[in-house]
């Protein structure tokens, strides 16, 4: 913070309350839970990371102010990192998505699925900074190879079985009571 300028200060912090409507206490808890944001160019970091989850999450500025004040750190992620975190849910745990444009009409019941990778993360904001490439993820990743690998019969089942339990206990684990029982109160 010694290295900015004055100018430049109030310019990114500006910038940070007129994007997510944040006030004066919510910079102030985001710069002291996560100071580097700072150093984050306004332009190329901070708004591309912003237009990318509003856009992929379809949120509101409501939903994006409270998912940073809570977890500021989301924002000094590169986009190809939450882009990861956000499809091992989709992709791997079957979380439904409707992408930009994808969102139906509200009227619609044929998408009443579209939003709950929406939800998730609007409830648990937490899950966007948690690591996808841990061992356990790793391990249900080889699992999955194996499965998709296996040629005979007998090593073909036993594999799929191995894959079946751990694709659960990752489900297990990242389920919505599993994750109110692990919640932290930040």
């Amino acid at each position: 913070v010694l290295g900015f300028t004055v100018p430049n200060l109030k310019k990114k912090i500006a910038f940070l309350q007129r994007i997510m409507n944040l006030s004066d206490d919510d910079v102030q808890t985001i710069v002291s839970k996560q100071p580097s944001i700072l150093h984050l160019s306004s332009n190329r970091n901070i708004s591309s990371k912003v237009l990318f989850l509003v856009r992929y999450l379809d949120l509101s500025k409501s939903e994006l102010r409270s998912m940073v004040v809570a977890y500021p750190c989301i924002l000094c992620y590169s986009i190809s990192n939450l882009q990861k975190k956000l499809s091992f849910f989709e992709d791997t745990l079957g979380f439904q998505n409707g992408h930009e444009g994808e969102h139906s009409n509200e009227n619609d019941n044929n998408n009443n699925n579209s939003g709950e990778l929406r939800e998730l993360f609007v409830s648990y904001p937490k899950l966007l900074t948690a690591a996808v490439d841990g061992s356990y993820y790793d391990n249900l990743y080889h699992s999955q190879q194996k499965y998709n690998d296996a040629s005979d019969g007998g090593s073909f089942y036993e594999e799929q079985e191995e894959y079946e339990e751990d694709l659960n206990d990752v489900k297990r684990h990242s389920s919505k009571s599993s994750i109110i029982n692990n919640s932290g109160s930040g």
